[in-house]
């Protein structure tokens, strides 16, 4: 009963988000720094270089692609922040003690989860507001204030999406480096299948032209939909918003709004339901759930194996050289990730059945 007490007077759920965040400075200053190197830094010689010989600065060369470059960058951040904030669930030990802090299930994910989100939120501000006092600099040649506008929140909002997404691998992962192998093969390998997929088809299906590749492929990766629409917003000269935003066929619509807010909601339950069955006696092992050693297990061979045929052969999917190369890597991988996952080689004979699986299918 004591105990108890005294967890409840010293760590309050606000004391416990200001731990967490404390704790996450450091890491969030070291890595604005360098993102403030990139912008206003780089961006500041770009256009000092181009008045030499110019009066002015068209803006719209440097919004888009510095924008993207901030958003990539805080991206990168609440990966991280995320790796360190949610490192409990990585040993039992330290998780016997979280979970015994008088705080709900709730509480403790989404206040370990949410710093990560200010954190990387924190660098996003600092580089995004440099890079709006330089649009409204004299000679330059600047995008309008609707569009600097609609732009900073729609990163904010695509970090957040982008926060959500990244702690449900967090959650099922039992190391850090299980973390780092699924989110990136999850992130990689359905953009992956789906090309795959597109280019199979453009040659089996003669006389078809597939008009829609671009619009249906940022929907293969939450990390591909937050990085183009963030991309369509600040390129206002290519998407006029105001003019297209009630229209069906235009690339930033409602219907890209309707969508984030459903993958927020989507994500958040699934981390709330994910965290509250996940036992802290999966501390260590690769992953929480029996599932998916499989599912990522599939998706590195087709990521390994992708990568393996394109860079010995290109994107040419109908020569029989690219499907060796294809078989060769994808094995290779399947047994590679599989002596990671298992700590061991006890489980090839499996490794090369998923390797052979994802080949098939």
């Amino acid at each position: 009963m004591m105990l108890k007490r005294s967890l409840n007077k010293f760590c309050p759920p606000s004391n416990f988000f200001l731990f967490t965040l404390k704790k996450q400075t450091p890491l969030t200053l070291l890595v604005t720094a360098f993102s403030l190197l990139v912008c206003p830094g780089v961006l500041l010689n770009e256009i000092s270089a181009r008045l030499e010989y110019s009066r002015s600065v068209n803006m719209q060369d440097y919004f888009v692609g510095f924008s993207l470059a901030i958003f990539i960058i805080s991206l990168a951040l609440m990966i991280l922040l995320t790796a360190v904030n949610l490192n409990f669930l990585n040993s039992k030990k330290a998780g016997d003690v979280f979970h015994a802090l008088p705080l709900t299930r709730n509480q403790l994910i989404f206040l370990r989860v949410i710093p990560s989100f200010i954190g990387a939120a924190f660098a996003m501000v600092i580089c995004f507001a440099s890079l709006a006092i330089i649009n409204f600099m004299p000679h330059i040649d600047g995008v309008d204030t609707a569009t600097v506008i609609m732009t900073f929140f729609a990163m904010l909002v695509m970090l957040f999406l982008s926060t959500l997404y990244t702690s449900v691998f967090a959650v099922l992962s039992g190391t850090v480096v299980d973390f780092i192998i699924a989110i990136g093969a999850v992130t990689a390998a359905i953009p992956i299948i789906y090309t795959i997929g597109i280019n199979w088809l453009d040659n089996m299906a003669v006389g078809v032209v597939w008009n829609d590749n671009y619009l249906a492929y940022r929907y293969t990766s939450p990390f591909i939909f937050a990085g183009v629409t963030v991309a369509q917003l600040a390129d206002n000269y290519a998407t006029p918003i105001r003019e297209n935003f009630w229209k069906v066929g235009s690339e930033f619509n409602f219907i890209t709004v309707i969508i984030t807010l459903i993958l927020i909601a989507v994500l958040g339950l699934l981390l709330s339901k994910l965290f509250k069955v996940r036992k802290s006696e999966n501390a260590g092992e690769a992953y929480s759930f029996r599932f998916v050693p499989h599912i990522i297990s599939f998706l590195v061979s087709v990521v390994g194996g992708y990568l393996l045929a394109y860079i010995f052969t290109g994107q040419d999917f109908s020569s029989f050289e690219f499907w060796v190369f294809f078989v060769i890597g994808a094995l290779l991988c399947s047994i590679t990730a599989g002596v990671i996952f298992s700590r061991g080689f006890k489980t090839v004979k499996i490794s090369v059945i998923r390797g052979v699986c994802a080949v098939a299918i």
